[in-house]
């Protein structure tokens, strides 16, 4: 009996490392545990300093860096060292001295504008007050952004079953409106069909002040860039982008710590949004994301507020290690996979 017995817990001791061996040989040994070892195609920057990161036009961006843009704010949203703890509204709270990681719109006056990177870890306070100017378009932004080159032929779906994952930590700690202003936080994907030449937005809310009712999937025409744009969100029952596991979901509501999010596009998920894209727009690009490249992806926080006097609005929020990736092709992801 005891031979039997000994006989089992071998078998069962085989068992457990054989398994352990193949759970390894699936996922990766690496440090980061990245799904099926996939292809990196942006990893949020480690900075020592702001100095040369901070931006108050969009058009001044650089390619291939790491940057902390604004917009609508006026040409000097950025240009002052911020030495006041800016993560009392963002939640960063960068060592001292805070000025080697702070840009903003006036140092004298504590809750402005202002954005901050250190690590790989970023922070915006964005205040409509403080601006110089009321832009035309009622919008105030801040955010961090990074740009490819077309020349760069950045795909992101290489396989026949490629799926493309953004994730990123974050945190939404302050947000006031007043009046019809409106703040939000997304991230945004710009992509390029290479056989029209055309350009869409992909964006995928996080937060907004008007809460559960906002978040939705349509197809959208941005005016100001003349692009269509693909809108989701952060949740459930989605058609052009799905949460990723152990995910949150997108809010109204605000919170301080770091929250994960992730949110995936398969092959099928692009094809459904393109299509719609067609349908409504009747813009002809194609439907195939092997035919796409990848050039901008931005987080953000903005803030509408129409030019009627009594709309203003300040929003805090920051990211960390923002992360854009394919996941391998050669590895089938299956349906229980997904969050339902």
């Amino acid at each position: 009996m005891r031979s039997v017995e000994s006989t089992i817990v071998a078998l069962l001791l085989i068992f457990i490392f054989l398994g352990a061996g193949i759970f390894v040989s699936l996922t990766g040994s690496t440090a980061n545990s990245r799904d099926y070892s996939s292809r990196l195609i942006y990893q949020q920057e480690s900075v020592s300093s702001i100095e040369g990161r901070a931006v108050s036009d969009p058009s001044a961006i650089p390619y291939h860096k790491t940057m902390m843009v604004t917009f609508g704010l006026g040409a000097s949203a950025t240009s002052q060292v911020i030495t006041w703890d800016v993560g009392d509204f963002s939640g960063l709270h960068v060592p001292d001295p805070k000025g080697n990681y702070q840009r903003g719109i006036n140092n004298s006056w504590y809750g402005s504008t202002a954005v901050q990177m250190y690590q790989d870890y970023a922070g915006i306070q964005l205040h409509t007050y403080s601006a110089e100017e009321h832009p035309s378009s009622n919008l105030a932004n801040a955010q961090l952004a990074y740009w490819w080159e077309d020349a760069d032929n950045m795909r992101v779906w290489t396989g026949a079953d490629s799926v493309l994952k953004m994730s990123m930590y974050f945190q939404v700690p302050r947000v006031w409106v007043e009046g019809n202003a409106v703040a939000y936080s997304n991230v945004i994907l710009l992509f390029k069909d290479t056989t029209t030449g055309k350009s869409v937005w992909y964006i995928v809310n996080a937060f907004d002040t008007r809460g559960s009712s906002s978040f939705s999937e349509w197809i959208g025409w941005d005016s100001g860039t003349n692009i269509p744009m693909v809108i989701s969100y952060f949740g459930r029952g989605t058609e052009y982008a799905y949460l990723g596991p152990g995910s949150s979901v997108a809010t109204g509501e605000t919170w301080s710590g770091w929250r994960y999010l992730e949110f995936r596009i398969s092959r099928g998920n692009f094809t459904k949004a393109m299509e719609d894209v067609n349908s409504q727009y009747s813009t002809g690009m194609s439907t195939d994301p092997g035919d796409y490249i990848i050039t901008e992806i931005t987080v953000q926080a903005e803030i509408y507020w129409p030019n009627d006097g009594e709309s203003n609005g300040h929003i805090g929020v920051s990211m960390h290690q923002v992360s854009l990736e394919e996941l391998n092709s050669a590895i089938p992801e299956f349906p229980w996979m997904r969050s339902s």
